[in-house]
């Protein structure tokens, strides 16, 4: 995957818009920016999710394109993806409810029970499914399309990808019959959770896929990161001169989603190498994308109340929200280093022990 390393770059930007999107929801709690602030919050969160969703379909097609279909091969894939997954988010998960039961706060056991398994679930009260680790839901939807991705493996390769693509479109078409795509609102129960439009994301990275498989691989292109940040920058300048307001209408969601596999598409094209400390300083916050991700979090909560600390006159909220995305990639990265990377060896190399004997490629950390 190093040919991929501007996929990588982009892989923690899409980490970064996150924290900007929960930073920003923080501030305006705090009343340091006004509730007209939201909307952009959470488009800004949702174009990183998106990027997100779209790398994860290319990169399940591109890391399986020479295996041979068979019960082996899907297990291979499904073992791998789980260990990929399930460890890092576990830790995350059962941390916060260890925490909060030192508080004295606790989660009913069902709801630890759904949060582990990828369930989706609506607490009563909320408005939206999220587990305990509450931007997990993003993994509920990559565990499900990589069981749907697994099962598709049983079929002979030259349908395999096809016959996803098919189901996926199908479970969307299905789903508009529950919710209305144009209402763009979240969903309220798991069938409406997976059958929901995000899924055409996973589609379009296979799409990808299937495309490089065809017809790259593609060597061309120059500025992939800088054309991919532009392209995420004129989304958020058209959220705003379009007057766009949630939930969005589906033309625009048409637009901002056409934006963001724009973006994925130039950073695949573009191979050239990470050469200097800066490109070599993004990569890695790619690499520790997942951990930035899944504890962000942690570094968010220091920062509310170093806001509170602060004098009035040095409580502004750009060089703020800066300083918290640069110390959310440190924390990631050293939770990357310490933790997720030495599981991860630990447990390719009981993969590695394994009968199962296939030509998987083993894919960067998700989300």
């Amino acid at each position: 995957m190093s040919q991929l390393s501007h996929l990588q770059m982009l892989r923690g930007l899409a980490a970064s818009l996150v924290v900007v999107d929960h930073v920003m929801i923080n501030i305006v709690d705090a009343g340091g920016l006004s509730r007209d602030a939201l909307p952009y919050a959470f488009f800004t969160g949702m174009m990183g999710v998106v990027i997100f969703f779209v790398i994860s379909g290319f990169l399940m097609v591109r890391t399986t394109t020479s295996v041979v279909g068979g019960p082996a091969t899907a297990l291979d894939f499904a073992w791998r993806r789980f260990l990929r997954i399930v460890p890092l988010y576990y830790i995350a998960t059962l941390s916060k409810v260890f925490t909060a039961g030192l508080k004295g706060q606790f989660w009913p056991p069902v709801e630890i029970a759904k949060s582990l398994l990828f369930i989706p679930y609506l607490t009563p009260g909320e408005t939206e499914m999220r587990p305990i680790v509450g931007q997990g839901w993003t993994l509920n939807y990559e565990m499900f399309f990589y069981a749907l991705f697994a099962l598709t493996l049983l079929l002979p390769r030259a349908w395999s990808v096809k016959a996803l693509i098919a189901v996926m479109v199908g479970l969307v078409a299905a789903g508009s019959l529950l919710s209305p795509l144009m209402a763009n609102l979240p969903p309220q129960t798991a069938l409406e959770f997976w059958t929901n439009p995000v899924l055409l994301f996973f589609v379009s990275g296979m799409v990808i896929g299937m495309a490089e498989t065809r017809f790259g691989p593609w060597s061309s292109g120059r500025f992939a990161l800088p054309l991919s940040v532009g392209l995420v920058a004129l989304a958020v300048v058209l959220f705003k001169v379009g007057g766009v307001s949630f939930p969005i209408p589906l033309g625009w969601q048409a637009i901002f989603g056409a934006l963001a596999i724009a973006s994925v598409l130039f950073c695949i094209i573009n191979r050239a190498p990470a050469d200097n400390w800066v490109t070599k300083v993004l990569v890695a916050s790619g690499s520790a994308s997942f951990s930035t991700y899944l504890f962000h979090t942690r570094v968010l909560s220091v920062g509310y109340r170093a806001w509170d600390l602060l004098p009035e006159a040095l409580r502004s909220p750009a060089p703020f929200i800066i300083v918290v995305v640069i110390a959310a990639n440190l924390f990631g990265y050293l939770i990357y280093r310490l933790v997720e990377l030495p599981i991860d060896n630990l447990l390719r190399r009981t993969v590695g022990r394994r009968k199962v004997k296939t030509q998987l490629v083993e894919a960067p950390s998700t989300p």
